[in-house]
């Protein structure tokens, strides 16, 4: 019995440590080509984004059939990557919302967001030997909740490293060339 017990709590922890990793898993792929949204993905993406469709040249925080681009794995991103767009919406071929990518950086007022958040960041990081090398960070959104990416370096070495909403380290990622 006591095996047994054992056996369980170790497959219990093992499989709940499988499911956390992959929470923290992102699409940043670049697009590939411009791809043509439906009316209802348009809806779907400004209900997420909580931007509007544009009618009007020029009309500030909207966007355009234009700003679709399908992924080379299949999906479709409102925006071509996270590093200019404030909020860029994932979805699967099928239009399913997979994730929301969120942009925050230094140049917002004190009393927002990013002046609470960006302090801890650097402490976890710092402990690590790694200096944030980027003013800015990313919020990632999926159904199961929310994380933050930022790129650090150590000398020649820059990797994003992965904080969950409690701001602990959950992982990194190689910087693609």
């Amino acid at each position: 019995m006591k095996i047994i017990s054992i056996l369980l709590f170790f497959l219990i922890n093992i499989s709940n440590g499988v499911f956390a990793q992959d929470m923290f898993k992102s699409t940043d792929e670049i697009g590939v080509k411009p791809y043509k949204p439906t009316k209802e993905l348009k809806e779907k993406a400004s209900k997420i984004s909580g931007k509007v469709i544009r009618t009007e040249v020029g009309e500030f925080g909207s966007f355009e059939d234009k700003d679709f681009y399908q992924l080379s794995n299949g999906h479709i991103s409102l925006y071509q990557n996270d590093e200019y767009a404030h909020v860029r919406v994932i979805f699967d071929k099928n239009h399913n919302w997979i994730e929301t990518h969120q942009l925050y950086h230094s140049d917002v007022l004190p009393e927002e967001e990013y002046y609470q958040i960006m302090p801890k960041i650097k402490n976890v990081l710092k402990s690590k030997g790694y200096i944030v090398t980027e003013w800015y960070y990313i919020k990632i959104t999926n159904e199961k909740g929310f994380w933050y990416e930022v790129k650090a370096s150590k000398k020649k070495d820059t990797k994003v490293f992965i904080l969950d909403k409690d701001f602990k380290l959950v992982g990194t990622k190689k910087i693609a060339k």
